[in-house]
């Protein structure tokens, strides 16, 4: 066959047939770039790992958000326990996520680091949060809640948010880069078949014309020949029949052959030249060649790598991937499966690329895969949720998102499916929060309202009802919340306001109505004041209402014990500047006197004078001091009433001999006594000594404020049978300002430091205080300018004796030289005083100022009748070295005798083993009494 082919025809053919391999290789190249193209863009349609784990992340936190405010609202444990349970599963869920993301998270790891710290603080943070709970601090919970709690989610929240714009770009980079290295194969295999097919028609060219164009000539030659020599057929000849027989006659003719001797190696040179350019074209194509092979080669290897890199990805995808090729008529085939469907559906690779989604899914027939199809077509892309069945028979539901994707040229469905098994029981939760709820508001301690977006209400809940009485009957639309609630039509006009302006003002922020504070009529007419909280839902609101009215009522109780408690320290900080000019003064009068005793040349009369002078200032002094510890005592309600027989008009005449005494120089002042009952109807039972403080204090007011006039004071028996006394005076009187407050502690008629008048202001105090102790009552009569009268009470319990005598105490003489007394007492002046005291009795005397000495001297001196004690001592304090003596000496007395003269003092002496406690100062004939009451105690027993 080749034989009958022109020389030009061989040429064309064969390098015809090395262009269409050429060409057949750059298409075909073109095809596999375009499938991978393809297959690329399938993998990054597929949702990657790093994404779905962080999205999973996101969704567990905030389901254990909601968790953690289930546990601030549970009202049971089994609710409290339900909470603790959903947020520890997904704990546990979080902490496997963080562990896929932290494996192929392809960016900076210490992004997942934060994020994995932050969520191990806000473990530390709910913790403490449910601890709160547990220990019923919820408002502390509530706070670390809306507070740090809130702070450390939004911190994770930026993290994780990271970490999925990380995971997105790099998907659009990796596309964006295969998408470009596409366009750059495509535009380099285009280029170089161009060059390839013009190489291939130059070379074709130049190879055919340098063959065709001698050999042409040649048989031109050879025709002309055959012409020439009578051939008239020579032009019907075939090239090779004419070369033929042109070679065989040119052996017969010299000179023709010859010349076509010449013609031909002149069309050889051409030809071996040809071959030789031939030769190097090739060459350099092979070389050419070469290299791109080499090229492609490696494109290749990095498009495998490519490829096996995102099949990797969606193998290891949490969610189940499956392609599925429609077979037409409602009938589908799984050509691809990740190993998330394997491991899930219990099926083999080769056993599901056998199978068929209707094979595992659920309720699934011909017709919904052939609508299904159809609605592909339309849409792209759906979503659905549908139950897979495992190969074993476990149901799971699934959200599945089926794709009409194209993939190596044929259009098949992409179907993601993921397990939504959490989030039906997450549903199935909200479903059971929101009962609670509406249980919740159903059983709220505080009144909810339910409105529409009219503001007409739709639902009262039992303590709305409870609280104001109105029914659903009483209000159904808010014209008649406001007319019944707010009867006051310009308070009604005003809230309406106020409740309008709030209303806009959260409609156009898109927020809560701020809390309102109105003041709100029930149905009965009472005034409650309100907080007011609205909380917009979907097509409603919800009206939270807090009853105020009793915080209100504290806070202004409140306010006014905080004024009282600031006049309180105002006045005790003008107490204790009085208080210091009150003990200053007699304190130097004392010292003063004192010291002028002490330099010579004074005569008896000075030296009595002094005396006289120190006395009275000692005697000032000592009141001072007493007034301190009674009120003291008062307010610590340690004083006691000790009732014993008092003659009244005893009493009275006594106060009014030594007031009478002590005001002689007041001539101007008429003072006078009464006595409405006699001598044996006078006396009574009751405590004489708080009954002659409360006439001295009220007597010692009368002359302060008194400079000329009359002061009277006495009593009378009253029917209620009480005694009724009273002490009146036609002195300055109490100004208006002053009467509701006189009787305060620290109060004073003049409170200025211009002061006029002496005093501590506890006078009335104290007065009051014994007063109500002994059972009475205490009350004023004042005029400015014009006197003031009081009066007070106590019971009236009479005691008739036949002789008045009896009642009057009488110094007694005692006479003890046969006993001998122990003085336990650190300070030098008291244990003078008791010294002298002591000297009439004539009793020995044995001094010590140590607790441990003085245990010493009682062991060795088993003739110690009696034992003084001082508390407050340099070593052991008396009250341990009375319990020492006593372990020693149960029968032997000891007398406390100490500064401190509270009842808790008294108590502990007692507690201690003393057997009776004096407090200081005490004067000679207490001292001498209580010693004598304790000997012949011991007499008696010794005898």
């Amino acid at each position: 066959m080749l034989n009958k082919m022109k020389f030009r025809t061989r040429v064309l053919a064969g390098f015809g047939l090395i262009l269409l391999f050429t060409v057949s290789f750059v298409v075909l190249s073109i095809y596999q770039l375009k499938n991978l193209r393809e297959e690329s863009e399938f993998i990054y349609n597929h949702t990657y790992t790093v994404s779905n784990s962080v999205r999973d992340i996101n969704t567990h936190i905030q389901i254990m958000e909601s968790a953690m405010k289930d546990i601030l609202l549970a009202n049971t444990q089994e609710q409290f326990d339900q909470a603790i349970d959903t947020i520890n599963l997904y704990h546990l869920k979080v902490m496997t996520e963080f562990d896929t993301v932290f494996n192929r998270f392809l960016g900076d790891k210490r992004d997942v680091g934060i994020a994995y710290h932050t969520f191990v603080e806000w473990e530390k943070i709910r913790n403490q949060i449910i601890d709160l709970k547990v220990s019923g601090k919820e408002l502390t919970a509530k706070q670390m809640v809306d507070g740090i709690a809130t702070a450390h989610l939004n911190k994770l929240k930026e993290k994780t948010k990271v970490m999925t714009d990380f995971a997105e770009n790099m998907a659009t980079t990796s596309y964006r880069e295969a998408s470009e290295t596409h366009q750059k194969t495509i535009f380099w295999f285009t280029i170089i078949s161009i060059l390839i097919v013009i190489a291939s028609l130059v070379i074709t060219y130049f190879i055919s014309d340098s063959i065709s164009r001698p050999i042409k000539k040649f048989i031109y030659k050879a025709q002309a020949i055959y012409q020439g020599q009578g051939y008239g057929s020579a032009q019907r000849m075939s090239e090779e029949y004419l070369l033929d027989r042109s070679i065989t006659e040119l052996t017969e003719t010299y000179t023709k052959l010859q010349n076509e001797i010449t013609e031909r190696e002149k069309g050889e040179e051409t030809i071996r030249e040809q071959y030789r350019e031939i030769h190097e074209y090739s060459e350099k194509l092979r070389l050419f060649n070469e290299k791109l092979e080499d090229r492609v080669a490696k494109r290749t290897t990095a498009l495998a790598a490519s490829e096996e890199k995102y099949r990797n990805l969606i193998n290891g995808s949490t969610d189940i991937i499956l392609v599925n090729e429609y077979l037409g008529n409602g009938n589908s085939k799984i050509i691809e499966a990740n190993d998330t469907a394997c491991i899930l559906l219990g099926y083999s690779k080769e056993e599901l690329l056998n199978l068929s989604i209707q094979d595992f899914i659920q309720d699934l027939d011909a017709d919904y895969v052939e609508n299904s199809i159809k609605r592909l077509t339309r849409e792209k892309q759906f979503l659905t949720e549908q139950i897979f069945i495992s190969k074993y028979g476990k149901t799971t539901p699934m959200e599945t998102v089926n794709q009409l994707v194209t993939l190596k040229g044929k259009h098949v469905i992409l179907s993601t499916a993921r397990d939504i098994t959490e989030r039906k029981h997450a549903q199935q939760a909200i479903i059971q929060s929101e009962r609670r709820l509406k249980k919740m508001i159903y059983k709220s301690p505080l009144p909810i309202v339910i409105a529409d977006d009219q503001q007409n209400i739709e639902y009262f809940n039992d303590k709305f009802i409870e609280l104001f009485g109105y029914t659903l009957q009483d209000i159904k639309t808010a014209e008649d919340w406001y007319m019944k609630c707010f009867p006051d039509i310009e308070y009604r006009e005003k809230v309406r306001k106020i409740w309008d302006l709030a209303v806009k003002k959260a409609q156009k922020e898109n927020s809560d109505i701020p809390k309102q504070e109105l003041d709100i009529y029930t149905k009965t007419g009472d005034l409650r004041h309100c907080e007011f909280f609205m909380v917009p839902l979907d097509t409603s609101s919800m009206i939270i209402i807090n009853d105020i009215t009793t915080i209100i009522n504290t806070q202004q109780e409140l306010v006014k014990s905080k004024e009282k408690a600031e006049e309180s320290d105002r006045l005790k900080s003008a107490f204790l500047a009085n208080m210091s000019h009150e003990i200053r003064t007699p304190m130097n009068g004392i010292i003063g006197f004192a010291d002028m005793l002490r330099k010579p040349g004074k005569s008896d009369d000075q030296h009595n004078t002094y005396i006289d002078i120190i006395y009275k200032s000692s005697n000032q002094l000592l009141k001072i001091i007493n007034d301190i510890l009674d009120i003291s005592k008062l307010d610590a309600g340690q004083t006691i009433v000790k009732e014993t027989q008092c003659s009244v008009n005893v009493l009275l005449d006594d106060l009014h001999m030594q007031f009478s005494k002590e005001n002689t120089a007041d001539d101007e002042i008429e003072f006078k006594v009464s006595k409405s009952l006699p001598n044996k109807k006078a006396i009574v039972i009751t405590e004489e000594r708080k009954l002659k403080q409360v006439l001295i204090n009220l007597l010692n007011n009368a002359f302060k404020f008194t400079s000329s006039g009359r002061i009277e004071f006495g009593y009378k028996l009253l029917e209620s049978n009480f005694l009724e006394f009273y002490v009146k005076d036609t002195g300055i009187g109490i100004p208006k300002e002053k009467r509701e407050i006189i009787f305060e502690r620290f109060r004073q008629v003049e409170e200025s430091f211009t002061r006029k008048y002496g005093g501590t202001g506890l006078g009335l105090a104290i007065s009051k205080g014994f007063v109500e102790l002994m059972g009475g009552k205490i009350r004023m009569k004042t005029m400015e300018d014009n006197g003031t009268t009081f009066y007070f009470t106590i019971p009236y319990k009479p005691i008739e004796l036949a002789a008045l005598s009896d009642v009057k105490s009488k110094k007694k003489d005692y006479q003890w030289a046969d006993k001998l007394i122990l003085v336990v007492e650190d300070d030098e002046t008291n244990y003078k005083y008791i010294k002298a005291a002591l000297k009439p009795t004539k009793v020995k005397i044995l001094h010590t100022i140590s607790g441990n000495k003085a245990i010493e001297l009682s062991l060795r001196n088993p003739t110690i009748n009696l034992v003084l004690m001082d508390l407050r001592l340099p070593d052991i304090n008396g009250l341990e070295a009375t319990q020492s003596i006593k372990k020693m000496r149960d029968n032997l007395p000891i007398i406390a005798q100490t500064a401190n003269a509270f009842r808790e003092d008294r108590n502990k002496s007692m507690e201690a083993g003393c057997d009776d406690f004096i407090a200081k100062p005490f004067d000679e004939g207490k001292l001498l009494d209580t010693i004598n009451k304790y000997i012949k105690k011991n007499e008696k027993l010794e005898a």
